[in-house]
Parts: C-alpha cells; structure tokens; sequence
C-alpha cells in the first residue's frame, strides 16, 4: 500500500504519473519527480509566498498529529486484551465468586504476563474494585430507568450469614410478558428487626434507587408480626405525605391557581379531589400487604402437627442422631441404604423427608436394638400415615419454588394440593384439608390476592358475587394510584421542560424582543373571548379524558367478566399482555405481585456464597456493589 501524501507543497502541483513530472500551478515551470523537497525549493526560489503557506499549513498539521493517539494493530489488539482481562477480573471477583487476594498471587501474575509481558500490573486490587463500583453503578442506573413510572411489588426477608443479620430487597413487575426480578440490596443491620427498623431500612434501599412509596403496589413478607406491620407503617407514611401535600395546597392563593390551571396534573387532582369522596382519596394510593404463600402452607402443616404428632416427631429426631453417629453411618453405607436426614425444624418440609428417610431405613432400624426400644410398631404405622397425608403438601412445596409464579398459579396449585388431600381418608390428612380452608379464607380477605385471583381469566368464575364487587373496588384503587404516578411522571417531565426553556431564554443567542407585546390588542372585549376560549378549553382537556377513561375501565371490565373463561394451562400474563386497554395494564400489575419470598431465600444464597470464611472482611460498599453485580448478572455488559 502506497505512503500517503501529507506534505501540503503537493497541492501547488499537479503531477503526471505517466509522464513523471510535475507543473507549478503558479508558473507552469515542469520538475522531474514528485519529491517534497524539490518542489518546496522551486516554491522558496520563485513563490516565496507560496512557500510560506506551505510551511505554516504543514507546521499546524503536525501539531494536530502530534495529539491524536498513534496506534496501529497490534496496539489495538493489545488494548482490547487489556480490556477483556479487567472485564474478566471483575467477573472472577463478583460472580464466581474468588477473593480479591487472588489478583495479587504471584501464579495469577505469570498467567497475565503469559497473555502480555506488559499486564502484570495489569488487574490489581485497587483497579478492579474501581470497575466493579462503576459496574455496579451502571446495574443501578439501569434498574432506575426500567422502573420509572411503574406500579412495582417489593419483596423483603431476613437471614444470617458470619453470624451477621441481613434483610434481603427485591422489586417484581412484568415485562414483555415475562415477570421480571431484580435484586436491590442485601444490607446489614445492626438493631433490633422491629418493624420501624425494617421499614427505615426499606425506606433507606427504595431512596438509593429512587423508587417512591407511591410507586408501590404491593409487600411480600412473611407471616412474621413485625413484617406484617411494615405495609401498615409503609401507608402512614403515604397519609402523612398526602395531609402535608394538601395544607401546602391550600396555602396558595386564586391567583397562583388560576395561572396553573393549564396544567393537566393539577386538572386531574381537582377532578379527582371533586369526584371522590374523602375515604377514597385517603385510599388512593396503598401498599397491599401479601403473605409469603409457602409459610402460609409451612402454617398449616404445623398446626396439625403440633398437637398429637410432635412427641413422635420428636422420637424420630432422636434415632436419626442415633444412626447418624459414624459407625452407625459405616455399617449404612456397607449396607447400601441412604444417609440419614436430619430435619430443620422452622421447615416443615425437611421434617417430610426426614421420615421418609426414616422409612427406608426400618429394616436396618428393626435389627438395632436401641432404636426398637425408642419406636414401636404402632408408631411405625403412624410414620407411614404422616408421609401419606403430607405426600401432596410436599409436591406442592416443591411446585411453589419458581419464580415465573403469579397469585393464580398458587391459588391452582393449592387448589390440587386441597383436593388430592382430602382424598386420602386419613385423620391427619383430614385436619391438613380444615387447616388449609381456615387459612383460604385469610388470604382471599387480601386485597392483592383476591385482585390476583380476579384479574386472573382462568380462575375468575371460582370467586363470588360479593368478592367480585370487593375486587372491582379495589381496582378503582388501583387505578387511582396508577393515574398518581402518572401525574408525578408528568410533574417532573414539566420541570424539567421548564428549566429547559428557561435556560435557553436565558442564553444569549435566544434573547427576546420584550417590547413587541406592546402590539397585543387593546381590545378589552377580544380579551376576555380568549380566556373564555382558554377555559372551554382546559374543561374539554381534563373532563373528556378522564371522563373516557372512566367510562373504558368500566366497558372493559363488563367486557372480560362476560369473556369465557381462559383454560387453566393457557398464560394469563400472556392473555393480557395481548391487550392495550388500561384494565390490561392494571391487570398486569396485580398478576406482577409475588406470592412467595423464593427469590428473595435465593438471594441469600448468593450471600453464603460470597460472604465466607475468606472473604469475611469485605467492606459494606464492597459487598454492596458485588451483590448487586451477582444476582443482577444479565444486566452486567
């Protein structure tokens, strides 16, 4: 490939390729040759001018040279590398898991100069805790930008890790029909988890993502009495806020409303605050309390179990120690039977395997002695009745775990779970059918879950008259609070316009000419036809709208209730999301609402996973940021 020409004494000449000379463009003089310094002497002996012009264009091109970086390919190749190594630096850190200390071993320095002679500094400590602040920065700002002006449920639980308290955070909404789980923050606590101490805490990770309460539809939690009382303290919150918002209101004057009265946010406040009695616009905006639908399950099981079983329980637990011991272990495994399990008592689940363990282990149990002394055969028998009447509460325990779970599809599950239950004509299994339509009905008193059933086209029919008008209440105040975060949305786009213009007003290339509304018409009467036309105008804004979307929520809800109901295999995301109208919005956010804490107990697996015996000094900010990089991994770039 040919040298490029730079030097600019060319542009004095045109050279002929074939002949081989080149012409002045000056005087028409012909040079053998295309040579710079021939032809910048032709220029120094006969155009002095000229040959000034050359040598100052060429001065200022080298200047520009000097500044631009001077790579070739292979400092390109070299640069990516570099790239590549860092970005897999952070990946080994904040998703598999290894130590910083690692980065600074000599073995790990030898395998980065194998790669580059120059990257042995490459990827130490320092840099890579730098990256992985800035990814998790990025992770977060995306988060913020996925859920602006959007009805979110949160999820939050508590756990030990290095005997350290964390209470995990995680928010749920539907996206491209697919339900969306993003993680926000395992944080440390140090007090008391009362319920005011959650809800500061919780109130602490929604304002580092920049989530207000009223983008709030609903709280996952468990059964727990200070997790319950979080959403309450949650909605006082709300009140407060809203009483503080209407004495400020009423602090302004006619004037200062009258020149806000094109805005449509402030429209649609008036309408509603004329149209809405007080209790329902104390009840606008609520965050709706969801029990973890797997502990309400774990409930039933131990309500009947308590009683008349725990004593056998108890027993159980005992010989499992006993074959746990390690000759006993020995002489199992030369047996070829299974290890023993040894349950969890705060799950109930662990208990079921536990027997069922124990079961296959009777023919090894009957030929010791010791444990033929602690269960006799009558309990053996009631063993095998435990495990027959929690066989279908197990199955639906395990169903429960996915992610990818609406209210509807718990509601199916412990439908199947209830009837396959009471089918077992055991006395247990008995009381496990009483206990689970006690609790039934503790749910559907749930405005979420009985909005989640509703909303639901495969399950609508099984809810009554009366639920059904509760549940179109309840998703008026949905709607209400939908159309809150809607005004808040466009409150803020408006502020942000108006600082816009008048930054540009302000600047000097947009001044304007003040004195030319002195052309206004004086006409009196021609003034007063234009705020009369401005005020037909803002009516026709805000009421039709409004208006129209009432009239819609109401044609589209008589709409889906006369609709044949949708097969219990078809998606009801899927169904809804087919659909544009606002009760398909609405829809979606009440079949967004999580019924089980699971990813959440996930979460803290990723904890265990990096928090261990060799990484537990890490620093708050850091294992902040490597959480947030690992359970939010596809948001990595």
């Amino acid at each position: 490939m040919p040298r490029r020409i730079s030097n600019a004494v060319h542009r004095y000449f045109d050279f002929d390729k074939s002949a081989k000379f080149s012409a002045c463009k000056e005087c028409g003089n012909k040079m053998k040759g295309n040579h710079a310094s021939n032809l910048l002497n032709h220029l120094r002996l006969k155009h002095e001018t000229k040959y000034q012009e050359v040598l100052a264009i060429n001065e200022n091109t080298s200047r520009v040279d000097k500044l631009k970086p001077n790579k070739n390919r292979k400092d390109e190749e070299k640069e990516k590398k570099r790239e590549r190594l860092l970005q897999c630096c952070v990946k080994l850190i904040a998703i598999h898991g290894r130590p910083f200390s690692l980065l600074e071993d000599n073995a790990f320095k030898e395998i980065k100069a194998l790669i580059c002679a120059d990257f042995v500094e490459e990827a130490n400590c320092k840099k890579i805790k730098t990256l992985i602040a800035e990814k998790a920065n990025t992770i977060k700002e995306k988060i913020v930008t996925e859920v602006a002006q959007t009805l979110i449920s949160v999820k939050m639980d508590s756990a030990t890790c290095m005997d350290r308290q964390f209470v995990g955070i995680n928010i749920q909404y539907i996206k491209n029909s697919k339900i969306v789980v993003r993680n926000l923050a395992i944080k440390e606590i140090f007090c008391s988890q009362t319920s005011e101490n959650l809800k500061c805490t919780l109130l602490e990770v929604l304002a580092d993502f920049r989530i207000d309460l009223y983008n709030i539809y609903s709280l996952t939690t468990d059964n727990g009495a200070n997790y319950l009382k979080i959403s309450k303290l949650l909605n006082e919150e709300i009140n407060n806020d809203n009483e503080t918002g209407t004495e400020n209101d009423g602090d302004e004057d006619e004037d200062e409303l009258v020149y806000h009265s094109d805005d449509y946010a402030y429209s649609l406040e008036h309408f509603n605050a004329t149209f809405l009695n007080d209790n329902e616009q104390e009840r606008m905006v609520e965050i709706r309390q969801i029990a973890c639908a797997a502990h309400t399950l774990q409930l039933c099981i131990k309500d009947v179990l308590k009683n008349d079983y725990e004593t056998l329980i108890e027993k159980c637990r005992n010989v499992v120690r006993i074959l746990r011991r390690p000759l006993m272990k020995l002489k199992i495994k030369l047996e070829k039977f299974k290890k023993p399990i040894l349950d969890c008592t705060t799950r109930w689940f662990s208990t079921y395997y536990m027997l069922e363990r124990l079961k296959e282990l009777k023919t090894f149990c009957d030929s010791c002695n010791d444990i033929c002394e602690i269960i006799s055969e009558n309990e053996w028998i009631k063993i095998n009745h435990i495990i027959i009447s929690l066989e279908p509460s197990k199955e639906a325990t395990v169903r429960l775990q996915a992610e990818q779970l609406t209210v509807g599809d718990f509601f199916s599950i412990w439908t199947i779970c209830k009837a396959k239950t009471e089918k077992i004509n055991l006395p247990l299994a008995q009381d496990v059918v009483v206990s689970m339509t006690r609790r039934e009905k503790n749910l559907l008193e749930g405005k979420a879950f009985l909005l989640g059933i509703f909303l639901d086209p495969r399950l609508k029919l099984i809810l009554s008259e009366d639920e059904r008008q509760t549940a179109k209440c309840y998703i008026r105040g949905v709607h209400q609070q939908m159309l809150e975060v809607e005004k808040r949305a466009q409150a803020i786009t408006r502020e942000e316009e108006q600082a816009a213009t008048s930054n540009s007003l302000l600047s000097p290339g947009c001044s304007r000419d003040l004195t030319s509304l002195s052309n206004i018409s004086s006409d009196s009467f021609q003034s007063d036809l234009q705020s009369l036309e401005d005020i037909l105008s803002l009516t026709q804004r805000v009421r039709a709208p409004l208006d129209t979307i009432s009239l819609d929520l109401d044609y589209y809800l008589s709409e889906y209730l006369a609709a044949p109901r949708l097969a219990v295999t078809e998606s009801s995301i899927e169904y809804w999301s087919l659909k544009s109208h606002r009760l398909a919005k609405l829809a979606l956010i009440a079949l967004a609402a999580p019924i089980t804490q699971v990813t959440v107990e996930r979460l803290f697996s990723v904890l265990k996973f990096i928090l261990t015996p060799s990484r537990n000094r890490l620093l708050d900010e850091t294992l902040k940021n490597i959480i947030l990089i690992k359970s939010n991994k596809d948001l990595l770039e």
